[in-house]
């Protein structure tokens, strides 16, 4: 692994878990509601499609393994992608897939608050691509995280943006963002982890400063002919995985805490992932330290969310990690069956445990709970069961070339987001909401106020609810995009255009 370096950052890991992996992560397919059955939410493996291989017969339970970690260095970190359609090695077997160079998860990139990233991307695929810093308070213009751009097949384009010094310390992912491709292309593997400035050393107690971080990207991958392709199915059709491997191992000592960095970077599934015997203690979510930590018994995890746990080790011996059965929108399609995701062995010298913290260290985010709000705004979401364009945002399919809202710089809006109950399991779902560049706060949900605790950038609108969010436009104009992070959905229409203009 390399060293902090200038970004501030080393993935702190157990002796068993530092020798650098290939692989990690395989991603996400979905269930029938909760992409859309399936007419209304096709597979799009466009031009790139390949001829079929041998069937993929993934390894189950090897030992944990982390994706190659690229630091920054004297504030810059320059980093080389290739994406192409080929055969990789994936949990212990090939399959066709479009990771970037040659693995199913991206390198995990790591920079400090201030630092310039610089991503040159070679599209050697047979359709168009770009690439989004999922999470990440930067430019949305120009060659920033501009998900406008298309990077045509056969092209080598150059993405570069610049960490604001007083950006979050948190886990954040990158991946493609082309419309009508995104579900695809992020399935086969185009994405990768984030990690912006040192958690441990920044908010957590000098006495956690050696403690064992690691990086859990959570995401399922489906063999469709010997090729990775997502397809609207419940999730027992999927293999589940972790860092690219399907449910891996890890260990902690007795009274050992360690840092778990969740991230869902799958395309429809739902996680509520429990391990039996122990709890969690949230520190961060969605890249942002928490107001104040609290503790859990489940970590919940819509598409694209994150969330930064500690753990306790518990009694010797084997425990399971495992989503829990969970139902994610009206209608028997939307309910997900229980299954396993890792094996966690209690093993080795008991540990005095940390004594966990009530609050962290460090920088807070805003309160907006007392902002000034200079405009509130209503957005529906809706879905019809068939069509290529089937997800709605106030009746709309998205246009790239309609602007939908227009915020001013440095305003606070309030944005009143509903997702009506048709009573039909094909056209209604819960939706995780994501909005680009600027974190949000939770204020109410169904009416009640909610006691947030801190900033995020995906939340879940129930079906047949409401969700009533503030948001700053901070530091940036110009275009970016807000969507239901079930990318199927997000392909199929449910997005919007942002143009935050000069005050």
């Amino acid at each position: 692994m390399n060293g902090r370096h200038g970004s501030g950052y080393e993935l702190r890991t157990s002796t068993t878990m530092r020798t650098a992996a290939a692989l990690s992560l395989a991603l996400a397919l979905g269930l029938a509601s909760c992409a859309g059955n399936e007419s209304s939410s096709p597979t799009t493996t466009g031009s790139t499609s390949t001829t079929s291989g041998p069937p993929w017969t993934p390894v189950a339970d090897q030992p944990l393994a982390d994706a190659p970690l690229l630091t920054a260095t004297d504030g810059m970190l320059e980093v080389d992608l290739r994406t192409a359609m080929e055969s990789i090695d994936v949990s212990g077997a090939q399959i066709q897939a479009m990771g970037y160079n040659g693995m199913i998860n991206g390198p995990t990139l790591a920079l400090a608050p201030g630092d310039k990233l610089r991503v040159t991307l070679d599209n050697a695929t047979k359709e168009p691509t770009n690439i989004h810093y999922h999470g990440l308070h930067v430019s949305p213009s120009g060659d920033g995280d501009n998900v406008m751009r298309h990077f045509d097949p056969g092209s080598t384009n150059v993405s570069e943006i610049t960490i604001p010094d007083d950006h979050d310390t948190g886990l954040f992912w990158y991946h493609a963002h082309m419309h009508a491709l995104t579900d695809q292309q992020v399935y086969s593997g185009m994405r990768g982890l984030i990690v912006i400035g040192d958690l441990v050393g920044t908010h957590l107690p000098p006495e956690y400063a050696d403690i064992t971080e690691r990086l859990l990207a959570v995401n399922d991958g489906y063999d469709q002919g010997g090729v990775m392709a997502d397809k609207a199915n419940a999730m027992t059709d999927a293999t589940i995985m972790v860092n690219g491997l399907a449910t891996p191992t890890w260990d902690i000592a007795p009274g050992e805490t360690q840092l778990w960095r969740f991230a869902n970077t799958g395309s429809d599934l739902f996680y509520q992932l429990a391990l039996d015997g122990h709890r969690f203690w949230i520190v961060a979510e969605d890249g942002s330290p928490v107001w104040r930590v609290t503790e859990a018994d489940t970590v919940f995890l819509p598409p694209g969310k994150r969330m930064e746990v500690l753990v306790q080790g518990g009694a010797p011996g084997t425990h399971t990690l495992v989503s829990q059965a969970i139902q994610v929108g009206p209608g028997s399609g939307n309910a997900q069956p229980e299954v396993k995701v890792a094996t966690v062995e209690v093993a080795g010298d008991p540990v005095t445990p940390l004594a966990v913290p009530t609050e962290l260290r460090g920088p807070r985010t805003e309160d907006l709970s007392t902002a000034e709000v200079a405009e509130r705004r209503e957005f529906v979401f809706t879905m019809q069961a068939t069509g290529t364009e089937f997800a709605f945002i106030n009746g709309e399919p998205f246009d790239p070339d309609r602007i939908d809202v227009e915020p001013k710089l440095g305003t606070v809006e309030e944005w009143v987001l509903k997702n009506p109950d048709t009573g039909e399991s094909t056209t209604s779902a819960d939706h995780p909401f994501h909005i680009h560049v600027n974190d949000f706060q939770v204020m109410s949900i169904d009416g009640k106020p909610y006691e947030a605790n801190g900033l995020q950038d995906i939340v879940v609108i129930p079906s047949g609810s409401e969700v009533v969010i503030r948001q700053r436009f901070a530091d940036f104009t110009g275009e970016f995009v807000f969507h239901c992070h079930i990318l199927p959905h997000e392909d199929g229409g449910m997005m919007q255009t942002v143009n935050v203009v000069e005050g």
